[in-house]
């Protein structure tokens, strides 16, 4: 069976990255069910040997988990009674509001890993061009500047600085 290569330029469809590593999607899922988990109070120890298991099982559950707990670590800032009501809800309610919060942070891994993609910085720079494409233009200084294919640069002009950052190309 041959490895798969990932191509920084163009992520296969479902993988994030942590720590600039691509991880499936279904271990990143996985770590967002654990922190679930961990944090609605209703873990046995068996349940927390299960995960500590988990995450010796495999490099990449070990960097998910690293991964998810740092972005989630952005969250202790939060309102701790809301937080408490929310996860302290019996029944349906609860369960939904523990999917809710797995989603959640399922979608904001991958949203942020996705943002980070080399193709992403290319959708998103200043002016970008595509493949067969070239483009000419005049900068706010009288300077031109010419993209050839497949090419991106975000443009900086200041009072004391003129900045232009080739993203791709």
């Amino acid at each position: 069976m041959q490895q798969a290569k990932f191509n920084r330029a163009q992520p296969p469809i479902g993988v994030v990255y942590a720590n600039g590593q691509p991880i499936d999607v279904r271990v990143a899922r996985e770590a967002a069910e654990w922190l679930t988990l961990l944090m609605s109070g209703d873990a046995s120890a068996s349940d927390k040997h299960q995960w500590q298991l988990w995450r010796q099982a495999n490099a990449d559950h070990e960097r998910a988990w690293t991964h998810i707990e740092r972005v989630s670590a952005g969250f202790a800032g939060m309102d701790r009674t809301a937080a408490e009501q929310t996860l302290g809800r019996r029944g349906v309610a609860r369960r939904k509001g523990l999917g809710l919060l797995v989603w959640l942070t399922t979608l904001g891994v991958v949203g942020w890993s996705g943002s980070r993609t080399q193709v992403a910085q290319q959708m998103l720079a200043d002016v970008h061009t595509g493949v067969g494409q070239a483009r000419e233009m005049t900068l706010a200084d009288g300077s031109t500047l010419w993209l050839n294919s497949d090419s991106a640069v975000n443009i900086r002009f200041s009072d004391t600085e003129r900045v232009l950052e080739l993203v791709a190309g």
